[in-house]
């Protein structure tokens, strides 16, 4: 049996606002905060269960992974994309900020992409 997976408040008691340096766990912080922002900022949406119920995400689902007691899967964040017609997942670690071969390499990602860039 694998190893349990420690939950966001576990490795970090102040998600989703603490510093984060692994880049895999930052851009699902990233999610959270968005989703976060989005119910903040949205007209329509005055809660979770508000959002919850335009998803058709269980509430608790959407509560435990912003609150840091869960870790999201691929399933939720697409339901709740597409629930909200917006992106929640961020297509990089915010304000330009790009994943560089160092960080890669720091993080344990096994192999050199290289191949799939531009011009190659």
């Amino acid at each position: 049996m694998p190893a349990r997976q420690p939950i966001p408040k576990e490795l970090y008691p102040e998600w989703p606002d603490a510093q984060i340096k692994n880049l895999a766990h930052a851009r699902l912080q990233l999610a959270a905060r968005n989703i976060r922002r989005h119910v903040r900022d949205n007209i329509e949406l005055k809660s979770l269960k508000d959002l919850a119920e335009v998803t058709g995400v269980g509430h608790s689902t959407i509560s435990d992974f912003v609150a840091g007691r869960a870790w999201p899967s691929v399933l939720t964040i697409a339901q709740i994309e597409v629930g909200i017609d917006r992106e929640i997942w961020p297509r990089g670690l915010g304000e330009g900020r790009r994943i560089r071969r160092t960080e890669i390499a720091k993080f344990g990602h096994k192999k050199d992409r290289s191949r799939f860039s531009r011009g190659h």
